[in-house]
């Protein structure tokens, strides 16, 4: 699946490296895991819109009640912007 973006373009595919997707190793493409890139496929016209979201720190909380709190570096330069300086502060409620 290919997505066009200003000049560029991204690729979003499958991998027979499981433990890449998610991470940061390529130069631009989404890797997914197999079952949820034949899932994207099918449900996917060509043409629809896509919205790719930079969002450095993701927090959810499971239906369980299991907490998970994700870090990346973000995709812009800004040195306010860096995970590994920037503050944060986790509230007890969390």
């Amino acid at each position: 699946m290919r997505l066009a973006y200003g000049n560029g373009e991204y690729l979003i595919h499958g991998t027979n490296a499981p433990d890449s997707v998610g991470l940061r190793v390529s130069s631009g493409c989404i890797r997914m895991n197999a079952p949820d890139i034949k899932a994207l496929f099918a449900q996917v016209r060509s043409g629809t819109p896509v919205r790719v979201i930079n969002e450095p720190v993701k927090y959810s909380v499971e239906p369980n009640g299991t907490r998970y709190l994700e870090v990346h570096r973000p995709l812009s330069q800004d040195a306010a912007q860096d995970t590994q300086t920037m503050k944060m502060t986790l509230s007890a409620s969390l």
